[in-house]
């Protein structure tokens, strides 16, 4: 009610009230200024004026001259009115007394004595009149906000209340009152209430009453935290297991988009079962809070979590990669048994991993053909998303053994892949000893057959048939079976005439050789004499030399013939390229096999004329030294399961050359089981094993043992 005026402009008519008669009416204006007694008025909704004149008497009392309630609209500046007063002198005191009032109660009054003058007679008169509260309240002499001196968040709203007594201590509990603030820009409500913004002040709030009695209390604003970020680490790699090297750090800000401090935070992983050193951060003047992390131990998208209550989660990704390669391991394709000139009917397949046993993508890998007559189909390929590279192979021309490495740059171990060729099905027949030799009266040395695959290898066990096709003489039988070297022999017997005679040696599947024996005396026949009947050892020279002996056309013992020698087939070293008869018509070569098990051929010629004859020998193996994982390792698999594949590992002797028969202890050495604890290598030098993991995620590891060596096959716990 403070900006509200009370402009009272009074006209007085001055009424006859002697006996002489009535006098000329007289006309006075009057206006009253109001003045409170309190700088703050309470906003009370005055809406009526009550207006009393009176007149002193000689008597000493007043006489009513006027008394008057006119309506005062709320939300008028001001009210005017012209009131009509009875006046008996051109220069009259009055008293004058305004009672402002909510209906009909008075909150605000005042009274004093006014001069009027009538118009025309001296100034209008303007008396300023101080009104003082006199509503609800006013006997209110203590009043105290609650709560005191507070802390606010932004955005958080509160409304204080008061407590008022009068001067004996009673409570006074109806009261108008004015609610202020020390900021403009803090407003707060009629009813005391207020909303915290964003704004990191102190403000003083201040009850008023009508009466200017107040109170006050002081009232911070606190920044309260409603957004967190990412600050740093988000977006990191590391190998499986490994610490971040940015620490995982967030930001925590308030709605002026300024720090908050102390806001508690909490970091977790969420997924790839990574850790973080500090659970649980207080974040500092500027709104920082941060914590160290390490990746779990599997490839891929990993996550963390910063949290804050009542804010949604900050999420920090991370990508465990694996390291550069380490190790190469032969997962599948090893061990297979493939028929010469054929392609494997399995792929070859590397595991690339790296030093923590991971996985590595993209690793070039090497493949190279250490030993034997394998094939691969290219010389390289690439690790797929899993880590494995795969090759096609396939068999050479040649049985045995070969050893196909899998090779990465950089990498400490390579993995090497044991295939075994075998001979294809028996194909070609050829006369290997006994064509060409004339038959006389004397018996011949057996007629040698030999059966192989279209490739040259010799099949063993092929029954070969014996027929005489023309001439004289006989076969000592109809059939005869090749040995390991692929030969089959058959006696001749000559008949005592001479003559010529056609004999033919043959498969039932229809391949076959002839052997042409010319009619007459011998004519310079090449005779083995020694060294054909022996058994032959890898590495080691036969025990007795390969001898033949030459005859003449008369029959008698050439002397100083020269008699070619060559290996045909299986390699090996002769003592000497040609050697000379002696004087028993002999000669002599000596032979080593060589490194490599299997097949041998040696040749001699006679150079005078081309005569030759032929020695053929398996050559054994040495003992077991070597073991070689074929297939099997770095597989993965659940907890508690069994492995896909089979562990298979090849043995072999100092030269690579596989042992059938050899015992192998396997074993587990870090959990798990296998099915035995001994298995045999077959006829081509395979052993396997079923191994099944243990319960417990990680690693396990299973070995195959000889007596001097040992491998171990790894596998993935998941």
């Amino acid at each position: 009610m403070a900006d509200r005026r009370l402009l009272l402009a009074a006209t007085a008519g001055l009424l006859a009230c002697e006996s002489s008669g009535p006098a000329v009416g007289l006309v006075a204006d009057l206006a009253v200024v109001p003045v409170f007694s309190t700088t703050a008025a309470a906003p009370i909704p005055i809406d009526q004026a009550r207006i009393r004149i009176t007149r002193p008497t000689s008597r000493g009392t007043a006489e009513l001259v006027l008394d008057s309630v006119v309506a005062f609209p709320i939300g008028a500046p001001q009210l005017t009115l012209r009131l009509r007063v009875p006046l008996k002198a051109r220069i009259e005191r009055l008293g004058l007394a305004v009672d402002l009032r909510v209906g009909p109660v008075p909150y605000f009054s005042a009274a004093d004595s006014v001069t009027v003058t009538a118009a025309g007679s001296g100034p209008a008169a303007a008396p300023t009149l101080r009104f003082a509260y006199v509503g609800p309240g006013a006997e209110i002499r203590t009043l105290r906000i609650t709560p005191r001196d507070s802390l606010l968040s932004f955005g958080d709203s509160l409304r204080f209340r008061l407590a008022a007594s009068n001067a004996q201590g009673q409570p006074v509990t109806t009261f108008p009152v004015t609610w202020s603030t020390t900021d403009p820009q803090v407003g707060i409500t009629d009813l005391g209430g207020l909303l915290a913004p964003p704004r990191r002040v102190a403000v003083r709030v201040i009850a008023t009453l009508p009466t200017g009695l107040a109170d006050s209390v002081t009232l911070t604003f606190l920044a309260k935290a409603v957004a967190a970020g990412v600050s740093a680490g988000a977006g990191q790699t590391a190998v499986p297991g490994a610490t971040l090297p940015v620490p995982l750090r967030v930001v925590v800000k308030a709605a002026d988009s300024l720090p908050v401090a102390g806001v508690t935070v909490r970091f977790r992983a969420t997924v790839g079962g990574g850790v973080v050193r500090d659970s649980v951060v207080t974040t500092d003047a500027a709104g920082l809070a941060a914590t160290v992390a390490t990746l779990g131990t599997v490839l891929g998208v990993q996550q963390f979590q910063a949290t804050v209550v009542g804010i949604a989660p900050v999420v920090f990704g991370a990508t465990a990669l694996a390291g550069p390669a380490a190790a190469v391991r032969a997962v599948a394709g090893g061990g297979q048994v493939i028929t010469a000139g054929q392609a494997a009917t399995q792929p070859l397949l590397a595991l690339v991993t790296d030093a923590g046993g991971f996985p590595v993508a993209g690793a070039v890998v090497d493949w190279t053909v250490l030993t034997g007559s394998g094939t691969v189909t290219a010389a390289t390929s690439i690790s797929n998303a899993s880590g494995v590279a795969q090759i096609g192979a396939g068999a050479g021309p040649r049985r045995g053994l070969s050893v196909i490495r899998a090779a990465v740059a950089g990498a400490a171990t390579q993995a090497r892949f044991p295939l075994t060729t075998v001979a294809g099905p028996a194909a070609v027949v050829t006369a290997f000893n006994g064509n060409g030799v004339a038959v006389g009266a004397d018996p011949l040395d057996p007629l040698e057959a030999r059966v192989t695959d279209g490739l040259g290898n010799p099949i063993a066990g092929a029954t070969v048939f014996w027929q005489l096709l023309a001439g004289i003489g006989s076969p000592a039988g109809t059939t005869s079976v090749t040995d390991a070297r692929g030969i089959a022999t058959m006696a001749f017997l000559p008949d005592t005439s001479f003559g010529t005679a056609t004999v033919r040696a043959a498969l039932s599947s229809g391949p076959q050789a002839t052997f042409a024996l010319p009619a007459g005396p011998p004519v310079g026949n090449v005779y083995i004499t020694g060294g054909s009947v022996q058994s032959a050892f890898v590495g080691v020279a036969l025990a007795s030399a390969l001898e033949v002996q030459i005859y003449d056309a008369g029959g008698f013992l050439v002397v100083g013939g020269q008699v070619d020698w060559s290996v045909l087939e299986g390699g090996g070293t002769l003592t000497a390229g040609s050697t000379t008869t002696d004087a028993s018509g002999i000669a002599r070569v000596g032979y080593n096999p060589g490194p490599t098990a299997g097949a041998k051929a040696i040749q001699g010629r006679f150079a005078t004329t081309g005569q030759i004859v032929r020695f053929a020998f398996d050559a054994t193996p040495g003992f077991a030294t070597g073991l070689l994982i074929a297939s099997g390792d770095g597989q993965s698999v659940p907890a508690g399961g069994q492995l896909p594949l089979p562990l298979r590992v090849a043995v072999t002797d100092q030269f690579g050359n596989p042992l059938a028969g050899v015992s192998v202890a396997w074993s587990a050495l870090s959990g798990g089981s296998v099915a035995a604890p001994v298995s045999v290598t077959d006829a081509n030098g395979y052993a396997t094993m079923t191994a099944t993991v243990g319960s417990t995620p990680g690693q396990a590891t299973f070995r195959a043992a000889l007596q001097n060596t040992s491998v171990n096959f790894q596998a993935t716990v998941n």
